[in-house]
This record gives C-alpha cells, structure tokens and sequence, in this order.
C-alpha cells in the first residue's frame, strides 16, 4: 500500500492467504518479500514480480518465522516438528506445542542450497528469527520449551 495515495497493489495470484499461518517478512526497502505458503518458503521480487520456491519442505515440520539476511544472500527460518495441538486465536495451544515439539530446526536457505544452522531436541525454536546486525553471521532466535 501507497502510504501517500492510498493505492494498494496486490503482489501475487497465491490461490491462499500469503503467510499464513507461518509468516512473511520483507527488506526495509520493499523489494523482497519472504512468505509461507504450505510447505514452502517463498521469496518475490516486487520489481520484477518474480517468485521463487526456496525451500519445500517434505518431512513432518512446520515452517514459519522467515527472515532475510541483512546483505540479502539468503533466507533463515524455522522448523518444528509437526504436532497435534489445538491452534486458534491468542495463543491457543501454545503450551501444548511447549510440550510436545521435541525437534526444533532454524534453516538457512536460498533456492538450490540449504543449511541447517541449529538444531535442538527437545525444544520448539521459532516464532521469530530476526537477523538483527549488519553481520549477516549473527542471527537471533526464539527458544520454546521446558
């Protein structure tokens, strides 16, 4: 959306709500926009409107939290584990997942390349995974569990 006109501009034809449930994220400048879909990581390109898979996932994990590198090179995100626990608003069935999400994965990515950056047994790591300095080495992470 055109904070000055008003003008709102719809960026893909997803057949789905974009982000959902798993997240979406963007650099400040607008020009790439990292979303969820499914069971896969998406990247767009708003100058070109170019979209890319960078990673699918075909395992028992949920995907969420994307996240863009500062320098742009790749894309970090979350993997847990894939739970029955209820989900609703708030934070419906939060302490359940607490519970039961025994594997939790932080991935790095770009299309054709992949790295597993943490793994924790025992704990869920997500919901966010900001890379916060201008050291794209350096990343931060939510940890969930007991």
């Amino acid at each position: 959306m055109n904070l000055d006109t008003g003008e709102i501009t719809q960026l893909t034809d997803e057949p789905a709500s974009v982000g959902a449930p798993g997240g979406i994220t963007k650099t400040p400048d607008s020009r790439i926009v990292v979303y969820c879909m499914g069971n896969k990581i998406k990247k767009l390109v708003t100058a070109t409107g170019e979209i890319m898979t960078v990673y699918t996932e075909t395992g028992g994990y949920t995907l969420g939290s994307p996240s863009i590198a500062r320098n742009r090179r790749y894309v970090a995100f979350c993997r847990n584990e894939r739970v029955s626990a209820p989900r609703g608003p708030n934070y419906t069935g939060f302490k359940e997942s607490f519970y039961l999400v025994k594997d939790g994965r932080v991935t790095l990515g770009v299309p054709g390349w992949l790295r597993l950056a943490r793994r924790d047994q025992g704990h869920a790591l997500g919901r966010s995974f900001p890379v916060l300095s201008d050291d794209s080495t350096l990343g931060t992470y939510c940890h969930e569990g007991p």
